[in-house]
């Protein structure tokens, strides 16, 4: 129960940030005692910040404050005030009302009361154990319990809203339970408190209070976790994605976009010989995600981390002239870059008006241009190549202009 109790209080420390990293080594935080915040917290710290947030100053105060809370069980909010803010996810928690939060609130009150040396592990354990259990017998599964994580996390900001700051922001904690219920099979379900169970009610009700880019990145991130947490990847492609700050379930889907629109036909309508260099190249002069190992290809995930905040969607390629990139292509569409005095501009061209055009000099070199504006130039290996068909112009051009359709068909096939 110690360690699996930790998995309860989870909401509260599970962000993006803490999604991007390898599943093997964030997840077992998950579990730690000290995986809280606590690890770093001297004891003299762990105190203070007991004694200012519930006047706990020693293990009997803090005990008190668990039996206060265990009193209320969890039935204190005004349930019409959260219903205006949170109201599909407050019908979710129904009789268990702000239960949830309350058992955060005791784990986060006694996990902290040994960090401050009031408690020792035992006694941790033996506590956990008596109070724990009983905020858990209110709850019916995960899906009601982490309803009532949120719905007692913004019934505390309305209660306790001052003139100054009556916005109240769920944002936060609605991230952190959309994380647990996604990546639930590598997490929650396997604590064992209770049953397996579908959380998409949740998962939905969830998704329509927050941005959609940020369901976006976190649904990415939440499907790296699952894939890795039975496969994971290699240690030089998670340490290229661990230096960019990407989740794997980014790099993941641009590996099987690039594969699927870009080499796949390349290869197999006979013009794959073109790009050889693509993906044997150390530094090639246009970059896809992956090299033709599957590892991370190291200047792209650098690179994207650098002016992603002028892209959206997944990439799968970045093209350059020489040293200046020309444009970024994404599930979303073909950005192309331009210079204007000493900035980069990122204009979006949704992939239906994008026309891709090409002149080949057989032997020497191939352009590539997108809506008239040039992308770069490739000098292939002709001996690669092979006999040079005379319609090779058109067959590249069909390949380029079919990128879009892929793009779009690959979308619809595999939604995040």
């Amino acid at each position: 129960m110690l360690t699996d109790a930790m998995m309860l209080v989870s909401p509260f420390h599970a962000d993006y940030e803490f999604l991007a990293r390898p599943y093997h080594e964030a997840a077992p935080e998950l579990w730690d005692t000290e995986g809280a915040g606590l690890a770093g917290l001297s004891q003299e710290v762990a105190a203070t910040l007991l004694e200012e947030s519930f006047e706990v100053v020693d293990a009997a105060s803090a005990i008190e404050w668990c039996d206060s809370l265990e009193a209320e069980a969890g039935l204190w909010p005004d349930s019409s005030l959260v219903a205006a803010h949170v109201p599909a996810v407050s019908m979710l928690a129904g009789s268990a009302v702000a239960a949830g939060f309350d058992c955060c609130r005791v784990i986060n009150i006694l996990t902290s009361a040994r960090a401050a040396g009031y408690i020792d592990e035992r006694t941790l354990a033996a506590l956990l154990e008596r109070y724990v259990q009983g905020f858990v017998d209110r709850c019916s599964g995960w899906g009601q319990y982490l309803a009532s994580v949120i719905v007692g996390k913004v019934a505390f900001q309305v209660m306790y809203a001052t003139p100054e700051t009556r916005h109240v922001d769920a944002t936060i904690i609605l991230e952190g339970a959309h994380i647990m219920a996604l990546t639930a099979p590598v997490t929650l379900f396997r604590t064992g408190i209770w049953p397996e169970e579908d959380l998409s009610a949740l998962i939905s009700a969830i998704e329509a209070l927050i941005p959609a880019e940020r369901v976006r990145a976190v649904r990415l991130g939440a499907k790296g976790w699952l894939t890795t947490a039975e496969h994971p990847l290699d240690s030089a492609t998670a340490k290229v994605l661990e230096n960019a700050d990407t989740d794997a379930g980014t790099f993941l889907r641009a590996r099987a976009l690039a594969q699927e629109v870009f080499w796949r036909p390349a290869d197999a309508g006979g013009i794959g010989g073109v790009f050889e260099d693509l993906r044997t190249a150390r530094i090639p002069l246009w970059d896809l995600p992956a090299r033709g190992d599957g590892a991370a290809a190291t200047t792209f995930w650098t690179d994207s981390s650098l002016d992603q905040e002028h892209w959206s969607g997944v990439p799968f390629l970045r093209t350059s002239e020489g040293a200046r990139l020309t444009a970024v292509m994404t599930e979303d569409a073909c950005f192309l870059v331009s210079r204007k005095a000493l900035r980069r501009v990122f204009t979006p061209i949704p992939w239906e008006q994008v026309r891709f055009t090409v002149s080949v000099m057989p032997g020497e070199d191939i352009v590539f241009y997108a809506n008239g504006k040039k992308l770069g130039t490739l000098f292939p290996d002709w001996d690669v190549v092979g006999v040079i068909n005379p319609d090779l112009p058109l067959h590249l051009e069909a390949f380029m202009n079919g990128l879009g359709p892929r793009v779009r068909a690959f979308s619809a096939a595999y939604p995040i």
